[in-house]
């Protein structure tokens, strides 16, 4: 189950997402022959946490291309703060002769937004139109650390925990890697440019977001927050699954194939591959059209004969019934409706 949140203020939503993500792909990206795409783990893991590289190799076996792994930790281990893992991302961007998609998770979501408007930024005061990053994937973005952290509207840390922090100096939390967690500490300069930081960075550039329901570290209302920007809706769309901040379940994953193949068609493409044109495999249509047509079914109508003939009665022709399971969207809540 997944929801579609691209605009508007309620949705009652159906599994439409190869069609609206096709529809919008000729905006979302120009043809490239070669595309790298990055991607940026987030705060208190690493390019060797088991997640990291579990998702690396599911892309490489699906596109035949590597998913680049940025660090954005210190030589140490301890997570960079918001301006130097931004720096570090644009000093990357900037190295690269290929365009680059920004994966993100988390925090590094929310640096991957962050180094977008910078490089636009930039782009602009040079007067050029190039910044280098073709668009962004953000997975349960860590947007509005200060709301976040100071409002105690996150599992990840209590106002009581941050006021600990900044009288301690430093916390000690665990590093997630390939074979287990370490310890790190991390001074409390971090947790003071978090709350410094611009809470919604918002780049002029295709931006697709996916993010789970069940979310306690960065609830899924914050990035409906995000979109409700009207310059933000113009180039964000955003899905919003069946998962936790994880966003571990084989379901997610192929919400994340089918958002990259969708947003991104030609760039996702292996360059290097003899076929001119991406096989799409059955479960990930490029094109997909649902017409819906509504009639009023009375209670007396029901109980002649069920849905089925009272259908065909009103001239439909009748092929299944199902229970349609949806949610209700809105901006401050998200509410389940069957």
């Amino acid at each position: 189950m997944a929801i579609w949140a691209s605009s508007g203020i309620r949705l009652k939503p159906r599994l439409l997402l190869p069609l609206l993500l096709s529809t919008r792909s000729a905006a979302l990206a120009a043809p490239m022959s070669r595309t790298k795409f990055v991607y940026l783990h987030g705060f208190l893991s690493s390019p060797d946490s088991a997640k990291t590289k579990a998702l690396g190799a599911d892309f490489l076996a699906r596109y035949g291309k590597p998913l680049e792994l940025l660090d954005l930790n210190d030589a140490a281990g301890t997570p960079l703060p918001c301006e130097d893992a931004v720096s570090r991302v644009m000093g990357y961007v900037a190295e690269q002769r290929e365009r680059v998609v920004l994966v993100g998770s988390s925090y590094g979501a929310y640096v991957a937004a962050a180094a977008a408007c910078e490089l636009q930024r930039e782009a602009t005061e040079q007067a050029s139109q190039c910044t280098g990053v073709t668009g962004l994937v953000l997975l349960c973005p860590g947007f509005d650390m200060p709301g976040r952290w100071t409002s105690g509207q996150t599992a990840f840390l209590a106002p009581k925990a941050l006021a600990e922090w900044r009288s301690a100096g430093s916390r000690e939390f665990a590093r997630q890697e390939e074979h287990g967690s370490v310890p790190v500490h991390v001074p409390y300069t971090f947790a003071e440019r978090a709350l410094a930081s611009n809470p919604f960075p918002r780049p002029r550039l295709p931006i697709a977001i996916l993010h789970g329901l069940q979310d306690a570290v960065v609830p899924a209302k914050t990035s409906l927050e995000y979109i409700k920007d009207p310059q933000t809706r113009r180039c964000a769309q955003l899905v919003l699954v069946d998962d936790d901040h994880s966003m571990q379940k084989p379901s997610t994953r192929k919400f994340l194939w089918k958002v990259l193949e969708s947003c991104f068609p030609e760039d996702i493409r292996n360059p290097d591959s003899p076929s001119e044109a991406q096989e799409v495999s059955e479960e990930t249509p490029r094109e997909t059209v649902e017409v819906e047509s509504k009639f009023i079914l009375h209670p007396q109508e029901m109980a002649d004969g069920g849905i089925e003939s009272a259908a065909k009665a009103k001239g439909y022709q009748f092929e299944k019934s199902f229970l349609h399971h949806f949610w209700d969207v809105y901006y401050d809540r998200i509410t389940e409706q069957g």
